[in-house]
């Protein structure tokens, strides 16, 4: 199939159109978890959390299919190249995460050693930490590495980071780019760890030239994350 010449994410963007994508985004998010939990509550908690959990992801991709499909009418399929080594690209994922793992844990040592502050874990982890068993553990599994991946990377990096970059180089969209990244999770704790990742995953989609790439090592990310919960979980 031919693609159109025009490559897709290079035009400029008023500040308004991602604006819309965010208001947009928090509405459908904020509309669909008040449905949820006023006609399903009677469903078990740890199902109704997984809802819950699954929406935001649910509406990035929503309305990033939108923007790049129906708005601006481009073939996202061209952001999706062959990725040639998946291995190598899966090693030096995990690797990254390591070193950013680290670098975060030097960070809070540090915070905690200069303010006496005891960093706080992120509530869905304390979450699935306490409540989740059985088969929910499976499904948030699936959830962290292959919705919240692919809904992510194709809004920050496939859409947000090409329209930052075309007015401010790679490192200003990558800064920024990874900066708002970082804030949407909405906790202080992560965002440096979050940061980290964000540059990271932008790396290797300017690398490879696909989103591939940066949805793989978002995917190991989290699941390298998930593993260390769900070892606390079995040790509990």
């Amino acid at each position: 199939m031919e693609f159109p010449e025009k490559e897709p994410f290079t035009v400029r963007w008023t500040g308004i159109n991602l604006l819309t994508i965010f208001i947009f985004s928090i509405f459908f998010t904020t509309l669909i978890q008040s449905s949820i939990f006023e006609f399903l509550n009677h469903l078990p908690d740890s199902l109704l959390h997984f809802i819950s959990a699954g929406i935001q992801p649910l509406a990035l991709l929503f309305f990033s299919w939108l923007i790049i499909i129906k708005v601006y009418q481009y073939n996202i399929r061209r952001k999706f190249q062959p990725l040639p080594d998946k291995y190598k690209l899966i090693l030096q994922s995990f690797g990254f995460w390591l070193g950013a793992t680290a670098l975060n844990g030097l960070f809070l040592l540090m915070v905690q050693a200069l303010w006496d502050v005891v960093p706080e874990p992120q509530h869905v982890m304390v979450y699935i930490v306490e409540y989740v068993r059985g088969y929910y553990i499976l499904l948030y599994l699936l959830l962290l590495i292959l919705l919240v991946p692919m809904a992510e990377e194709i809004f920050f990096r496939g859409l947000l980071y090409p329209y930052l970059r075309n007015f401010m180089g790679i490192r200003g969209g990558a800064l920024v780019t990874s900066a708002i990244f970082a804030l949407v999770h909405v906790h202080v704790w992560s965002f440096f760890p979050t940061f980290l990742a964000g540059l990271g995953f932008v790396y290797f989609m300017e690398k490879t030239k696909t989103l591939w790439a940066p949805i793989i090592a978002h995917a190991v990310w989290n699941c390298a994350i998930f593993l260390i919960v769900a070892l606390e979980i079995f040790l509990i």
